[in-house]
């Protein structure tokens, strides 16, 4: 936690309240990993290649997704979001897979076609 003094008029010092880490929010940081390098600047490494990338708090994320989009290391025909779920494990959608959960249900459940529709 970091901690900010605040002078006064009277000449005393009073601590103000804790800054607060901000959240990652955006999807890159799934398939990245955040660091420090030797000169103790902000790194982000790929999981996949291990490149390592400047990740500047001021700069965004742009140059990160970037290199997600051209690592050679990356799984191909993935969106960025879609690999890993919330609890970190790797997830890939098989749309064939999907397809034949979705007939199994329809068949075994004597559901009508329209269910796909509406929803399960």
């Amino acid at each position: 936690m970091i901690t900010s003094s605040v002078q006064l008029e009277d000449k005393y010092s009073k601590y103000a309240t804790h800054q607060r880490k901000r959240k990652n929010r955006s999807t890159v940081w799934r398939e990245l990993e955040q660091g420090k390098n030797a000169q103790d600047e902000k790194v982000a490494t790929c999981k996949n290649s291990k490149a390592v990338i400047t990740s500047n708090p001021n700069s965004g994320t742009s140059h990160l997704t970037h290199h997600l989009h051209k690592c050679p290391q990356r799984p191909t025909g993935v969106e960025v979001a879609e690999l890993a779920g919330d609890d970190g494990e790797d997830f890939v959608l098989n749309m064939n897979e999907l397809r034949k959960e979705i007939m199994l249900y329809i068949v075994e459940g004597a559901h009508s076609l329209t269910i796909v529709k509406k929803g399960f």
